[in-house]
């Protein structure tokens, strides 16, 4: 049986449009229908035309007569006359396009517990032409209260609901004129009445001088007083603030836009104004969103758009004098909200604070290549703490500091772009200039290229730092075209994290130590364990990681292999951000080639490269496993014994005991990847990667321990320099590390001493001496990073002891612990450094100090080792 559907018609002489949207109607198919249609007062004789043509029709009409209620009412007036359960909406300019009521009532009758149905719609002109089409859903639109609030996408025409749903809602409020379609929007969503689109463009809406969405100010006022009707009923919250924030300003963007178009010059002033007060967005990027929501806007509804239009329009231009106006009192607000909370987090005696700027000028080691930028970061902190915030801050306050950050931007560029493009909006924020603002115009134009030549038009006007670095003129590897943008945290993100021990069971020892239980996972048979990996042979084929040794980090961040025909094979490729397993939203793409000569060998090269390989936890978890497995599956190659390895594992002690003491690769038969980031091979080799980045599987594990624990190779370890630790209780020390350096080791060795635990410095004996020394130990206490890659060759029920930062405890242990049978737990030490030094003078959690708390730290080991009694 075909459903039945009331479709509710009001109109107001409506005679010149009335024939072809009742046409549209007697064409729908599938579909049974009562017309309820509302006169609300004509003058014109448009009731009367309705029923000469809707006579014909084999559809029941009711005809409602009523004098200028107005729509809203209408509109219920209808809805409530109506006899059928479903009620689709028709204004009377309108067109029903195909299929239209019987998509949306199919939608309805199939899931009951849905209450409306939206569908995509074409803006037509007066001779019913496409002028545009919106398809809402596109851009994420939707029945949430965020999704309602945000997008406000709605068209009556182009809505069918439940009667019931309106009978509970009170359906549209009468003393509205404009925008009650979007409270009533609104209303279902505060009420969790679930929706949908129909997601296909089944309704034509017409736009024509006498159509109500063609008056700017009475809408505009309209959907201000809506919307802040429904932002007041937000639960007072954190997130709902932040929310009302955005709402506020992007709804008077939009109806400035509309003002605009609409050519009320002086209201889209006063609109576009008082959106730039609001905007929760830092300045550059509200520049960018005001003139991108302009352009978009005006593509979205089908009308033509040069952005030279809007650039040189007088109220844009004095919307330009105001940005560059500034706002000294928001500067003046965050500095001083800055110098506070530096202040607390120094504690009541700030200069005994651990984190005093002018100690921390003395313990940190400023050798390393970001040395003098963390130098000044802690010099301009003191000054920060010497400043009045009572006054305005000066120049040199925020130009020093805008320098700060204009230096972090460059670094990070060719890196990551979230980084980069955050500290180039603090930068512009605080000290504006027109470096900092044609690098955001790069930053930009891929994807905003209204707001990009907005940026760079603002740009012209501003002046340019003296004696800093320059951007780079190669475009980073995120400018080229077709890179998607990343969402994903990588191993950073706590989410992931969270799912990722979601299996493993969590018992509280007290005092902030933590024993993991691990889950019950039936382990790989060993037939499943010693596979060897999958060799691709790529004949002419290429390589390339992304420039290590053009970081300060000097670490890998990006690598790819691609054919001779230049297809880049995506299983054979990395880069960062790397998610966990269990990423909800996973990134895409390969990394692009570097602007760098290639390098070609008329040989055969076997290719390992891998992300951060220069670190020694992947390097020997999983690049030297990944050649030695690749090296063991090739076997009887031809080309076996003359091969050349292309790896980036550097050139340390470890990597040479493993590649030449190790496999026999003679010196001559390397090629450093970092000397060479991008090759061409007459014959590539390429294996697959044994495990997820960062979780080496139990194939590698065993790999592992096969190839350093061979009785045949095992050498004696001399123990006379652990103090006589027959025990084998550990501590493995980080060393002297620029990278995520431990504060009060040693202080915390000493107050270890009863427990007759002993230092170690792995760094200090071969990989060989490293793995004898963990097989042979009973309790292994390490700070994160400590060489604990080699828990991979402690013994079964060995405890472990990992002692790491907050906000930084990824699981990368974890796996190597249930693997091994380790008892393993953990520790977070309590202080992390002060939120302003988190920002400006360290890269991220992964790179902070460590600082042990040496009671905390005294009372774990008591506990395991009593309970290991």
């Amino acid at each position: 049986m075909m459903p039945w559907v009331s479709v509710v018609l009001p109109f107001r002489n409506a005679r010149k449009w009335l024939p072809s949207s009742l046409a549209s109607l007697l064409l729908q198919r599938n579909i049974r229908l009562e017309l309820v249609a509302i006169d609300d007062g004509s003058t014109d004789g448009s009731g009367q035309l309705l029923e000469q043509i809707w006579a014909k029709s084999p559809w029941p009409l009711q005809l409602i007569t009523t004098t200028g209620v107005g729509v809203s009412q209408a509109r219920n007036l209808g809805w409530q006359q109506a006899k059928n359960e479903l009620v689709g909406f028709l204004d009377a300019d309108d067109l029903c396009l195909d299929q239209r009521l019987a998509c949306q009532a199919a939608m309805l009758n199939q899931n009951p517990a849905l209450q409306q149905v939206l569908c995509g719609w074409q803006r037509i002109n007066d001779a019913g032409s496409s002028i545009g089409i919106v398809q809402p859903w596109l851009e994420g639109a939707g029945f949430t209260v965020e999704q309602a609030l945000r997008h406000k996408a709605v068209l009556p025409s182009a809505w069918m609901l439940r009667r019931a749903v309106l009978e509970r809602s009170g359906g549209f409020d009468p003393g509205l004129t404009q925008a009650e379609d979007v409270d009533l929007l609104c209303r279902l969503a505060f009420a969790k009445e679930p929706g949908a689109w129909l997601q296909q463009l089944a309704c034509g809406y017409r736009i024509h001088p006498q159509g109500a969405s063609q008056a700017a100010r009475p809408q505009a006022r309209s959907l201000l007083f809506v919307t802040n009707r429904w932002l007041a009923k937000l639960p007072e919250e954190e997130s709902t603030a932040n929310l009302a924030a955005e709402v506020r300003y992007a709804t008077r963007a939009w109806a400035g836009w509309h003002a605009w178009s609409c050519d009320e010059h002086q209201l889209a002033e006063e609109l576009w104004n008082s959106s730039f007060g609001m905007s929760p967005m830092p300045p550059a990027l509200t520049w960018v969103h005001l003139a991108e929501n302009v352009a978009r806007s005006s593509q979205r509804v089908g009308q033509p758009f040069q952005i030279e239009t809007l650039l040189g329009d007088p109220i844009w231009l004095r919307l330009e004098q105001r940005w560059l106006m500034g706002n000294p009192a928001a500067v003046q607000q965050t500095l001083a909200s800055w110098r506070q909370k530096l202040l607390e987090e120094l504690g009541a005696t700030p200069s005994t604070s651990p984190w005093w700027p002018a100690k921390l000028l003395t313990a940190l080691k400023f050798s390393e290549p970001l040395g003098a930028l963390r130098q000044e970061v802690l010099n301009w902190s003191i000054a920060l703490l010497s400043w009045d915030p009572k006054q305005l801050p000066p120049f040199e306050l925020r130009s020093r500091l805008a320098r700060i950050l204009w230096h972090w931007a460059v670094i990070c560029w060719s890196e990551a772009k979230r980084p980069t493009f955050n500290r180039l909006e603090q930068s512009a924020t605080f000290f504006p200039t027109s470096q900092v603002l044609v690098a955001l115009e790069r930053v930009h134009r891929a994807t905003s290229g209204a707001g990009a030549a907005a940026l760079a038009q603002l740009g012209k006007q501003l002046p340019a730092f003296a004696d800093v670095p320059l951007l780079s003129a190669s475009p980073a590897f995120w400018e080229q075209p077709g890179q998607p943008a990343d969402s994903c945290n990588g191993p950073q993100c706590p989410p992931c994290i969270e799912k990722e021990l979601q299996t493993w069971g969590r018992l509280d020892l007290g005092s902030g130590l933590l024993q993991w239980l691990p889950p019950n996972v039936v382990a790989d048979p060993p037939s499943k364990q010693s596979i060897p990996l999958t060799v691709s042979e790529l004949p002419n084929g290429s390589c390339w990681i992304r420039p290590p040794l053009a970081n300060p980090w000097g670490i890998t961040h990006g690598l790819a292999v691609a054919d001779q025909k230049g297809a880049i094979q995506a299983q054979l490729s990395r880069r960062y951000p790397q998610p966990w397993r269990s990423c909800p939203a996973p990134p895409a793409g390969c990394e692009p080639p570097p602007s760098i000569e290639v390098r070609w060998f008329d040989a055969t090269v076997l290719a390992v490269a891998d992300l951060s390989a220069e670190i020694y936890y992947h390097w020997l978890l999983e690049n030297l496993p990944r050649i030695g497995l690749a090296l063991e599956s090739l076997g009887k190659d031809k080309d076996i014994n003359s091969l050349l390895l292309w790896h980036n594992g550097g050139e340390s002690r470890f990597v040479a005991e493993g590649l030449q003491v190790m496999l026999g690769l003679k010196p001559h038969r390397l090629i450093d990847a970092r000397r060479y980031p991008h090759i061409k091979a007459r014959r590539l080799l390429v294996p697959d990667f044994p495990s997820a980045f960062g979780n080496p599987s139990a194939a590698v594990q065993n790999w592992l321990r096969r190839f350093w624990l061979n009785p045949n190779q095992a050498e004696t370890v001399d123990y006379s320099n652990l103090s006589g630790n027959s025990n084998r209780r550990l501590w493995l020390c980080r060393g002297k590390q620029r990278r995520r350096c431990v504060w009060g080791e040693a202080e915390a060795l000493k107050k270890l001493m009863g427990f007759n635990i002993s230092g170690v410095d792995l760094g200090g004996i071969s990989v060989r001496e490293q793995a004898q020394l963990l097989a042979s130990a009973e309790l292994v206490v390490a700070p994160h990073g400590a060489a604990m890659a080699n828990l991979v060759f402690a013994s079964k029920g060995t405890n472990v002891l990992e002692l790491h930062q907050p906000g930084y405890s990824p699981p990368y242990f974890h796996g190597i612990a249930a693997e091994q049978g380790l008892n393993f737990h953990s520790c977070e030490q309590p202080q992390r450094p002060p939120a302003l030094f988190q920002d400006l003078l360290w890269e991220g959690p992964s790179s902070e100090p460590i600082h042990l708390d040496q009671a905390l730290v005294h009372r774990s080991v008591e506990l395991i080792i009593k309970m290991n009694l």
